[in-house]
């Protein structure tokens, strides 16, 4: 089994060593040349340059929330037969995703309906959680807060859900984006000699229930968008956002807020509650959405972030990709993004799978997306994909 850590580690540091040989090494020497006095010029690699940009930038995103976690299968060993699993060039990949439900049915939204059950009583962090992170909470706050676009959102956490007759209801309750901040994002703090909030929360090696968590635990949502002519979307995160800047992400990403929570209510969500993150950010209006082309994949807990669920959909758009683009830029949040790619999945995208050689086309069309995204993909982008193969190829085991 595999962990996918996303940043530049020090085995790749010791790869890119190998692999620019002389140069490297006068690319580290150059700048104590220049310091004594000397100013000819001496190569610098660009695995140089990348690596130290990589370096700079996670010192100066700190959040005490250690995104690579290489050791999560010990720490969570308990887990182990639940996460999600994927295969790539015959090798299995676990995803430290914890597999909480999916849509088993084939059916798209408009037929399989998802609610939620507002529990009006607001997410309040314990006094024990609250004093272990004192010290470093209005640190991390106030570095948020330098962020123009920061804001502390009345969200939503899940509670709960529970499936009847083709209809899956959410409990949930209010939390704010401070609550998420001080919980999921200071996992590893460790200050005063105290252990991590992981260690002391997940100590037994495995999740606690929703309904009993003590982190905020806020729920997120994820929305994979295809072209008419089937070509997946995904997006390269800005540099301005907060956490893991620079990784390609779902084409749309966010949190249910309170307000979402209330106007949907127990009846069936309207695709426009799921698609507000898509509008926000790439500008793909829910009218352009075929009644029938958003589907609900699944629900996962992220380890990373000590078991935070996350909703993820796919949906068809009447939009072309230059459409697409055109549209991202007049959305209201397209500085969440940098760029816009499409990578070609095929017709098999939207047509059902029903013999071994169609499986196995677009099983092989899905692989070759993982080879394009691989160096930069997002965890939540990699189980977006592992779901929609699942729910595609109807391989739940």
């Amino acid at each position: 089994m595999s962990c996918c850590g996303r940043q530049m580690t020090w085995k790749e540091l010791r790869e890119a060593v190998a692999a620019d040989g002389v140069n490297y090494i006068t690319g580290l020497i150059a700048p104590a040349v220049m310091i004594l006095g000397y100013s000819f010029a001496l190569p610098l690699p660009l695995s140089t340059v990348v690596w130290v940009r990589r370096a700079l930038k996670n010192t100066r995103s700190r959040t005490y929330v250690d995104w690579n976690l290489p050791t999560w299968p010990d720490i969570y060993h308990r887990e182990l037969s639940n996460v999600l699993r994927f295969h790539l060039n015959n090798r299995q990949y676990c995803l430290p995703q914890v597999l909480v439900h999916e849509n088993r049915s084939g059916l798209p939204l408009a037929q399989y309906g998802l609610g939620f059950e507002l529990d009006k009583r607001p997410f309040v962090i314990s006094p024990e959680l609250a004093a272990r992170t004192e010290k470093i909470f209005p640190k991390v706050l106030m570095r948020n807060a330098r962020n123009p676009y920061f804001s502390d959102q009345e969200n939503v956490r899940l509670v709960s859900h529970k499936e009847k007759s083709n209809k899956l209801i959410l409990k949930v309750q209010p939390a704010w984006y401070t609550d998420y901040l001080r919980t999921n994002l200071l996992l590893d703090y460790s200050g005063d000699h105290h252990e991590s909030l992981r260690s002391l929360i997940h100590s037994n090696g495995s999740l606690e229930q929703l309904s009993e968590s003590r982190l905020a635990n806020l729920l997120g949502v994820n929305v994979l968008l295809l072209t008419a002519d089937g070509g997946l979307i995904v997006v390269k995160r800005s540099k301005d956002v907060t956490f893991r800047s620079g990784e390609l992400a779902p084409s749309s990403s966010g949190t249910i807020t309170r307000a979402d929570a209330e106007k949907s209510g127990s009846t069936f969500i309207i695709p426009r509650t799921i698609l507000r993150e898509t509008t926000e950010e790439i500008g793909n209006h829910a009218t352009a959405v075929p009644q029938n082309d958003l589907t609900y994949l699944g629900i996962t807990r992220e380890l990373i972030r000590g078991g935070q669920p996350e909703l993820f959909f796919v949906m068809r758009t009447d939009h072309s990709e230059s459409e697409i683009k055109r549209l991202a830029n007049l959305a209201e949040d397209r500085w969440e993004n940098s760029r816009i790619r499409m990578i070609h999945v095929g017709k098999l995208a939207f047509e059902n799978l029903d013999t071994p050689d169609q499986i196995h086309e677009f099983k092989c069309s899905i692989d070759e997306c993982y080879r394009k995204i691989w160096p930069k993909a997002s965890l939540t982008l990699l189980t977006a994909l592992a779901l929609w193969v699942r729910f595609k190829t109807k391989s739940y085991t």
